[in-house]
């Protein structure tokens, strides 16, 4: 009974004992598999988030689809690079392009479409896709194409025409091919009949020569007895004019020798109103008198009269025009002299009447430096012609003044031939010059000199004559 006990307690011993064996032993292996678990949960929250990063929301779909798709093809990574291949060969035709690459080589394009200017806006292509720009592109070409196909057309329809106008042409060529023939032939008629008419031309010619040389022995004859009758008629002129000179020279003497200057002594008007110190008088001259707007008019005193040499006390402008007087503007005004009512005012070259008539001659110094002005007599009758008067080249007893300047210089006829042209010129302004003064003399026309000229028109000093080339 003792044994029987004791083999009792060996047994709940060892089942203890092994009960607290497997106790540790699955007590330890907890403690491992928990450790092991959260070292899994960690890697798993380390995955999580590593793919978080990876990939979004919306891409996890996309790849789950692929993933179902392809269950046993190639990886996502491979996926991934056969899609970017792909991509890279529509955009590029490069597999193996990857993006930066691709993008270098479309701003390169870019550049060129806009260096080459075959499209109009190349910026319409600047952020478009592919796709995009495929369509893009399309238009332009259907657009193109379409213009191609008109322009075709046209130029199929031109051919036509210029086929047509050809055979137009080749058949107006035959025609005028043809006139040609006829018309060769007619020249060939032609001449034929120009030799035979040649022959008898000739032939007159010869009958000509001997009536000529006949006729040229009585001309030759006619010639001497009409030089015979010149000789004789330049001797009769000879004494015409003889006898012309000597009864011009008897007119004149017969003729009454008024006092100096006594046409141009006249007054032409009286001085209306004026106010000492007053720079505007007026006169009783107006637009019926034919008054000149700018005339200028010499004043002397109404009782002194107007003295030969024509100097004047004062000078006045004309600067207004009324229908019978006119505003004048006083110019000059002669030392310890004054205008008064009553003055007369004269200008050789005014008269109320008719326009006088004037020979110029000679070279002027109207600005009293010394050297005669250019342009000879052309100031000087420029400014009588402004003024009303009328300016001839010939001198007749009708004339009614001949203002006379310097005589003209004549130059030594040396050196070149411009030189001796102008010494001849000159010669020939000279010598009318003379003679017109002689014929002036006969003839009783009152002269003018430069200076007694400028006096009646109230220029009585030195200097400061009128501006005779502006006019």
């Amino acid at each position: 009974m003792a044994r029987a006990q004791q083999r009792g307690v060996s047994g709940v011993t060892i089942g203890l004992i092994v009960f607290a064996a497997l106790f540790l032993t699955s007590t330890v292996f907890l403690v491992i598999l928990y450790t092991d678990q959260e070292k899994l949960r960690q890697e798993a929250d380390s995955l999580r988030d590593r793919k978080e990063r990876a990939v979004s929301a919306a891409e996890e779909n996309s790849l789950a689809l692929l993933r179902s798709a392809k269950t046993d093809g190639p990886t996502m990574v491979g996926l991934m690079e056969e899609a970017r291949s792909t991509t890279a060969r529509l955009a590029a035709g490069a597999p193996e392009d990857d993006p930066a690459a691709i993008q270098t080589k479309i701003t390169a394009f870019m550049k060129r479409l806009q260096a080459d200017q075959v499209v109009a806006d190349p910026a319409q292509f600047a952020d478009l896709s592919l796709l995009a720009s495929l369509e893009r592109m399309y238009e332009l070409y259907r657009t193109e194409s379409r213009l191609r196909a008109e322009a075709e057309k046209r130029a199929a329809d031109l051919s036509a025409r210029v086929d047509s106008a050809i055979a137009e042409n080749t058949s107006h060529k035959t025609g005028f091919d043809d006139q040609v023939k006829a018309l060769e032939a007619k020249l060939a008629d032609c001449q034929s009949s120009r030799d035979s008419l040649d022959s008898a031309h000739r032939a007159k010619i010869a009958d000509f020569e001997q009536s000529l040389t006949k006729l040229r022995a009585d001309m030759n004859a006619a010639v001497a007895d009409e030089r015979q009758q010149k000789s004789g008629w330049q001797q009769r002129y000879a004494e015409l004019i003889s006898r012309y000179t000597e009864l011009q020279t008897r007119l004149g003497s017969l003729q009454v020798s008024p006092g100096e200057n006594v046409t141009a002594r006249q007054p032409d008007g009286r001085v209306l109103k004026a106010v000492v110190g007053d720079d505007a008088v007026y006169v009783n001259l107006g637009a019926k008198d034919a008054l000149v707007l700018g005339m200028e008019f010499a004043v002397y005193s109404a009782s002194g009269g107007i003295p030969a040499d024509g100097r004047a006390k004062a000078r006045i402008r004309v600067e207004a025009i009324h229908e019978s007087s006119a505003e004048c503007r006083v110019m000059q005004v002669a030392r310890n002299e004054t205008i008064n009512e009553g003055d007369l005012i004269a200008n050789p070259i005014f008269d109320r009447n008719r326009p006088l008539s004037f020979v110029v001659v000679g070279d002027f110094d109207i600005d009293r430096n010394g050297e005669t002005d250019g342009g000879g007599e052309f100031p000087v009758e420029a400014l009588v012609k402004d003024w009303g008067g009328t300016v001839t080249t010939e001198l007749t007893a009708l004339t009614d003044f001949v203002i006379v300047g310097l005589a003209p210089r004549v130059p030594p006829a040396t050196g070149s031939a411009d030189a001796a042209d102008r010494a001849k010129a000159a010669q020939l302004r000279r010598d009318r010059y003379d003679k017109m003064i002689e014929s002036a003399n006969t003839l009783s026309v009152p002269v003018l000199t430069q200076d007694v000229f400028l006096h009646f028109l109230g220029y009585a000093g030195r200097s400061g004559g009128p501006q005779l080339a502006a006019q």
